[in-house]
Formats: C-alpha cells, structure tokens, sequence
C-alpha cells in the first residue's frame, strides 16, 4: 500500500483537473488565479521543478522538510507541495519568494508588521535609495514612519493568513472581500 498523500501521475492529473474545475480558492487548500495568470500568482523562483499547481497542507508529521531552505518540518507546519515532482516548500520561503517579485516605490499600498506581530494596511509616501538598504517612509494609521524593507509586505503572509482567515494572496489594493453571511 502506497503512503497517504501520494498519488501516481493518472490520479495527479484527475485531481489537477478537478481543481481547475472547481476553481477552489486558498483555504481549500488549493491555490487559483483569474484567467490568464499563473496559477499561483507572482512566486520568483518557488515552486517543483515542472511548476506543477501546488497545494497547501499541514505536514501529516515531523519527517518532512523544505526543499527551498531544507529546514525539518514539524507536524502541523503549513507547506505546499507537488506529489508527482515529490517537492514541498515552507510558508517562510514562499512569502519570501513572493515578496521579492514586488517593488516597492511611493504610491504603492502594502502592510506594515507592527513591533507586536500584526498588521495595518500602509502606503509608501517615500523611499531614500540613497541609504544601503533603502529607508522607507510610510503611512501607518495615518502617521508617518520610517522602517526598513522587513517590516513591510505587499502580500499577508501565508501563516498570518492562516491564523486569521485573510487570504495569502489578499493585497490591500484588492476589491474587498464579501463578508460571510451571518448565521
């Protein structure tokens, strides 16, 4: 018997064809993105070899490690991972990845990480190349503050979207979410 979470490349393919059906968003597990774009989203060099869709998952347990960082996983850890190219990735190499395809300049809407781990929605209202790293001026609940580049994200990052439901993939200049319908 096979171990569970292992498909062969025929049941892969059926299920990859499902998930493209289904257009099964992030806290189902898989990632999907609007017509035209990849599947998902803006991720540099993250991803299996053949750059398979991959799905997001907790590791069953503590065997599994990060073919990006090669950090030992524990049981529960979020990864994301390809079962035909046998390739998983941390959620901390993902939201690397991610961030490192973005740029951000004045104008541009991202959110700030606060001292206690939390995050408001900020704007860029002015980067300094001149200073090795790049300081950043930005608007966080509507004062100006300078920080550097970490404190600073485009996308939520994977494992906060995780704990508070926001998607991974929400980005503050996105429409707003439909609110869940009160029960």
């Amino acid at each position: 018997a096979r171990d569970a979470g292992w498909l062969s490349e025929e049941e892969y393919n059926y299920e990859l064809k499902k998930v493209f059906a289904a257009r099964l968003d992030p806290k189902g597990g898989h990632m999907s993105a609007p017509e035209g774009k990849h599947p998902q989203g803006e991720m540099g060099d993250f991803g299996c070899p053949r750059r398979h869709l991959l799905k997001r998952f907790p590791t069953p347990n503590g065997e599994w490690s990060c073919n990006v960082c090669q950090t030992r996983l524990t049981k529960g850890d979020i990864v994301f991972g390809c079962r035909a190219c046998d390739w998983d990735g941390c959620h901390l190499c993902l939201d690397k990845a991610r961030e490192e395809t973005v740029e951000l300049k004045k104008g541009s809407r991202c959110y700030y990480r606060r001292p206690d781990g939390s995050f408001c929605e900020s704007e860029v209202l002015q980067v300094d190349y001149s200073l090795d790293p790049p300081s950043y001026l930005v608007s966080v609940d509507g004062n100006a503050r300078e920080t550097e580049r970490g404190r600073l994200c485009y996308f939520i990052p994977s494992a906060h979207s995780e704990a508070t439901g926001m998607g991974s993939a929400q980005h503050p200049s996105a429409p707003p979410q439909n609110p869940p319908a009160a029960a």
